[in-house]
């Protein structure tokens, strides 16, 4: 994987979801959207946790 594309998981995860009020979080795969997180302030409810735990991997978390 690109450092860039290591560096959007690693925003995505540490800081825009912490710098916003309310944040979702979708992995753009088949037909439709899926929800893999919701996060409000500092409580993130992981909805799919597979995809999760592969945006963790990417990010080098």
């Amino acid at each position: 994987m690109s450092a860039d594309l290591r560096a959007v998981y690693t925003i995505l995860l540490i800081d825009f979801s912490y710098a916003v009020n309310n944040c979702s979080c979708f992995m753009n795969i088949g037909d439709e959207p899926i929800l893999v997180l919701e996060q409000q302030g500092e409580k993130r409810d992981v909805v799919h946790d597979i995809f999760y735990q592969h945006f963790l991997k990417e990010a080098g978390l």
